[in-house]
């Protein structure tokens, strides 16, 4: 009877554990999706402003950009529109990343630059300028 007691105890503890575990996790989702959802949000507004804006290269600065004035970006996104492309990219963890690319639901566009390339779930080759650093995520349009 008593070996059941202890028993149930350590199934309790363990239960306990896992809530306080989860909970945790769900936390660490949420924030990796709202960093996810920034990029989106200033990727969106990049891309309006050089498909509505033809012949221009270079960055396109935060003023320019059609952003809710609440809007913050969390990372140090960037942009870059060179050789009829508009690049969007920024610093990510591994897990923003696989949260951007869920949001846009794995699109050709959307990936990492490694080695200069950009490399996305659908294979690699699209050659990306040096101002982009390696292991950036990264989205590609052409204009």
């Amino acid at each position: 009877m008593q070996g059941l007691s202890i028993f149930a105890l350590c199934l309790g503890l363990i239960a306990v554990a896992s809530y306080s575990e989860i909970k945790q996790i769900k936390a660490e989702r949420q924030k990796e999706r709202a960093i996810a959802l920034n990029f989106v949000q200033y990727r969106r507004a990049v891309n309006i402003y050089a498909l509505a804006t033809p012949g221009f290269s270079g960055k396109i600065n935060y003023s320019d950009l059609n952003l809710a004035k609440s809007w913050k970006a969390i990372h140090p996104w960037s942009n870059l529109v060179s050789g009829g492309n508009c690049y969007v990219f920024g610093p990510a963890s591994i897990a923003e990343i696989l949260a951007a690319k869920e949001l846009l639901n794995h699109s050709y566009t959307i990936g990492v630059k490694e080695n200069g390339v950009l490399v996305t779930d659908h294979g690699s080759g699209t050659a990306l300028p040096n101002a982009i650093p390696n292991g950036n995520l990264v989205s590609v349009i052409k204009l």
